[in-house]
């Protein structure tokens, strides 16, 4: 009788593990979500959960490691200006999806759409944030032009 048990037992776990699977399929991202995405426009979307899906399928030019220290990303390295106005990133050989290699006018586009909807998080590059030379006077007039629709 216990032979029957450790067989039905043992066929059960390699059922539960057959599910699974061993297979791995690079073509497919699985992201587990206790709440609903609301969308992946991170000019638009304003929730956590949204937040955590694209970052976990996206980079910055850099990145906090696990001793909360900024660390390249995207950027392979970057030059501070002697004033510390001015930050020079230079971008490693990084591609899109679709093969297209990725550009600092990648970015630029990313940061100007992100003003231009004048998002809840577009103050980020403004003077309270990275403080990108007129972004914040570019929020305003975004904030505004929402406001008058």
């Amino acid at each position: 009788m216990k032979t029957v048990k450790v067989l039905v037992a043992a066929s059960m776990a390699a059922a539960l593990l057959a599910g699974c699977g061993s297979k791995t399929d690079t073509d497919t991202f699985r992201f587990a979500s206790e709440l609903d995405i609301q969308g992946m426009d991170s000019t638009v979307v304003d929730d956590g959960m949204s937040y955590n899906a694209i970052h976990a399928i996206t980079d910055g030019l850099t990145a906090v490691n696990e001793k909360g220290k900024t660390v390249p990303a995207l950027a392979k390295n970057w030059d501070v200006s002697a004033d510390g106005k001015t930050y020079t990133f230079h971008l490693k050989d990084a591609k899109w999806s679709n093969g297209d290699k990725v550009t600092a006018n990648d970015f630029v586009y990313s940061w100007k759409r992100i003003i231009k909807n004048a998002g809840n998080y577009a103050y980020m590059l403004g003077d309270d944030g990275a403080s990108v030379k007129n972004a914040s006077q570019l929020i305003d007039l975004g904030q505004r032009q929402l406001m008058n629709r």
